[in-house]
């Protein structure tokens, strides 16, 4: 207990050397959590552009959809798929889709697009799809008009009140073309899906294409947005061997494959700056240990046992980087909180080539509690790591040379 109280009253004892020790941890937790917060703020931005607000973390189709994608591998939407997806708990939203091409034609341009025939209802609490009207109105349940994306509308130079033509193919071959009134232009955190998407209802759509009862897919949102592998597993199980059950990484391996690849490249930068951040605590540390040196030689030479010097140095060295850590916890919310609400936006050169992968051109921060504690943490092992030095430096001191120093 001794050792415990001479360590606290040794912080206090010189308070320019424990402001500064603390300031070193300060800024380090600061540094790398801010770092941290972009990596994470972009990955949830990719996802929540793509996944969150349009495909969902899991799809259900056929295996023949799954190779082909045409809509004559679509699936009938059956009471029993039904049944199973409302008995799964951990199911917080699903939407029955048709999902097929087009050639969209405006006054005077046309444009191969993307059609999407949804629930509508089920849409508006899934992806709040009637928050992104920018233009007109939201489709009602039995609407016969369509929502057109906001950059495809500007490439066909139509407006809410126009009227849209679809031309494709519909079910086993079957002739599909109708006028649409559009009734409202939405807009995606995905560029990409802005300058293609044409929505219907389902019923609406399912009638254009000569498929009634007939969808392509289910796309579906957990809980939390987290997977769980017990409910994969039991829908796998629950459905027909000629149904795929696929999480949004199969999906859209694309986007997964980016996110692991810019991770590894986060790895190694942040190994980097734990480098830096572990010069800089191990430069404070060093302080602490030359400028008390003779200080250490008196208490060995009177009698102090070399371990409990060491561990009241080691004690010392752990509360300092606590203190500062969690200071640096509180200064680093403040900062990642600011850039949440008014992200970073790039240039037009970046801003083109995000747009080329369908992302937002903009960068956000994470408020994810965990990544200020992580790093709070790691910075906390790296200087108790650090701190064994000082702590191996006073176990093989000399009394004497110690002194004379």
């Amino acid at each position: 207990m001794i050792v415990f109280k001479m360590a606290w009253r040794n912080i206090w004892r010189n308070k320019r050397r424990t402001y500064i020790t603390m300031a070193s941890i300060f800024f380090a937790v600061i540094l790398s959590s801010f770092m941290m917060s972009i990596k994470e703020g972009m990955y949830a931005q990719m996802i929540d552009s793509t996944i969150g607000n349009y495909t969902g973390f899991i799809q259900i189709n056929t295996s023949a959809f799954t190779e082909d994608h045409l809509l004559d591998d679509g699936m009938e939407f059956t009471e029993s798929i039904i049944t199973i997806l409302d008995l799964e708990s951990k199911i917080s939203h699903y939407i029955p889709r048709i999902e097929n091409f087009a050639l969209a034609a405006g006054a005077d341009q046309t444009k191969g697009s993307m059609v999407i025939g949804t629930d509508i209802e089920k849409e508006r609490q899934a992806t709040e799809l009637h928050k992104r009207v920018i233009d007109g109105t939201y489709l009602s349940k039995s609407d016969e008009g369509v929502l057109v994306g906001k950059g495809l509308a500007e490439y066909l130079k139509v407006k809410a009140g126009d009227t849209l033509v679809l031309l494709s193919q519909g079910y086993h071959g079957s002739s599909a073309a109708g006028k649409f009134p559009i009734r409202g232009i939405v807009t995606f955190g995905s560029p990409e899906l802005s300058k293609q998407l044409v929505i219907l209802t389902l019923e609406n759509a399912q009638q254009f294409y000569s498929c009634s009862g007939i969808v392509t897919q289910i796309n579906i949102w957990p809980e939390d947005d987290k997977l769980d592998k017990s409910m994969l597993s039991r829908l796998e199980k629950s459905f027909d061997d000629d149904l795929d059950v696929r999480t949004w990484k199969e999906v859209l391996p694309e986007v997964s494959d980016m996110i692991e690849a810019d991770k590894v490249e986060g790895y190694v930068f942040m190994f980097i700056l734990y480098l830096v951040i572990s010069f800089g605590i191990f430069g404070t540390l060093l302080m602490m240990l030359i400028e008390r040196m003779y200080e250490f030689g008196m208490l060995i030479s009177i009698g102090m046992k070399r371990s409990k010097l060491a561990l009241m140095v080691w004690f010392e060295a752990v509360a300092l980087t606590l203190a500062g850590a969690m200071l640096g916890i509180l200064g680093a919310v403040p900062i990642c909180y600011y850039f949440n609400l008014n992200p970073i936006k790039f240039g037009n050169e970046i801003e083109k080539m995000f747009e080329e992968y369908g992302f937002e051109a903009v960068m956000r921060t994470s408020l994810d509690l965990n990544i200020f504690l992580e790093q709070a943490v790691l910075i906390v092992l790296v200087s108790s790591i650090l701190s064994l030095y000082p702590f191996m430096k006073i176990l093989r001191m000399n009394a004497l040379s110690a002194m004379k120093a």
